[in-house]
């Protein structure tokens, strides 16, 4: 950023000429772990960048989880909600145990000092600009707990090795009206092999900047936004939907596995090193 004015809402950045998002180098088949290394890095520089006095920091929590919406669903936004929206809403009111370990979630999150973070990093809001890696898109930027961003950054992988199923098979259009369950968690768990070199090189990247208390701890917590990653995933994606699709609903299942077990996920995911 270069500058601001604060009365107009102008706010001025330089400009990214040959600049390419990490989302659509890895579409086309050039994302390497090395570059998810970069943003590890990046991360890991952000989190222990410390609290500037001259900064006057947005301490609130991110809006998402809410843990109230488990309970209840306030009229306005019942009126102006989807079909789709409305479909995530009742698996989230009818699932005691995945509201159960979303509220441990936000509690150990309580617990932990916030620190500098992005908190709403996805492989979109990462540009590529020669050989330098840009974070993009600050608006959620505030205190938060570190394992928000390591956890979205990793749920991404995730997210896109279930959505790959999809992609991968052009020539058959109704793939994702075809595949049942099982058939969606088999690939899908063979995709995230193949993607998870990009979590541990995260990682690897991240803890090379960042000093972690406890560093078991962190990924544990981080798994858990991991999975709850992909129920944002779900709620974002159900605002243009009057149903949910199976590819999506097999996503957050595997979302609701990481919220219920995040230590046996930890290990899965990559947040660790390679020899998890």
């Amino acid at each position: 950023m270069l500058g601001a004015h604060a009365s107009n809402g102008q706010v001025v950045f330089e400009g990214l000429e040959d600049g390419e998002s990490l989302a659509a180098q890895v579409i086309r088949g050039s994302g390497t772990p090395e570059r998810s290394r970069e943003v590890g890095r990046a991360i890991g520089e952000l989190h222990s960048s410390g609290q500037h006095a001259a900064i006057e920091y947005d301490t609130s929590k991110p809006e998402l989880p809410q843990i109230g919406h488990f309970n209840e669903f306030p009229l306005e936004r019942y009126l102006n909600s989807t079909w789709g929206e409305l479909q995530v809403v009742k698996l989230h009111q009818d699932d005691a145990a995945f509201a159960a370990a979303v509220k441990n979630l936000l509690s150990e999150e309580e617990k932990t000092p916030g620190v500098p973070s992005h908190c709403d990093l996805r492989l979109d809001q990462v540009m590529i600009s020669g050989d330098r890696v840009h974070l993009l898109d600050w608006e959620e930027f505030r205190l938060a707990d570190a394992a928000r961003d390591i956890g979205s950054f990793a749920g991404e992988w995730v997210y896109r090795a279930i959505m790959d199923i999809v992609r991968a098979d052009q020539s058959a259009p109704n793939i994702e009206i075809s595949l049942d369950h099982d058939l969606i968690i088999e690939r899908g768990v063979a995709k995230l092999l193949e993607l998870r070199p990009h979590i541990v090189q995260f990682w690897a990247g991240y803890t090379e900047n960042a000093a972690l208390g406890d560093p078991a701890d962190t990924a544990v917590r981080a798994t858990g936004f991991a999975g709850w990653h992909l129920h944002d995933r779900l709620l974002a994606s159900s605002q243009f939907r009057s149903t949910l699709p199976p590819i999506e609903r097999a996503a957050a299942g595997i979302g609701r596995s990481m919220l219920l077990k995040p230590q046996k996920f930890a290990a899965v995911l990559g947040l660790g090193g390679e020899e998890s």
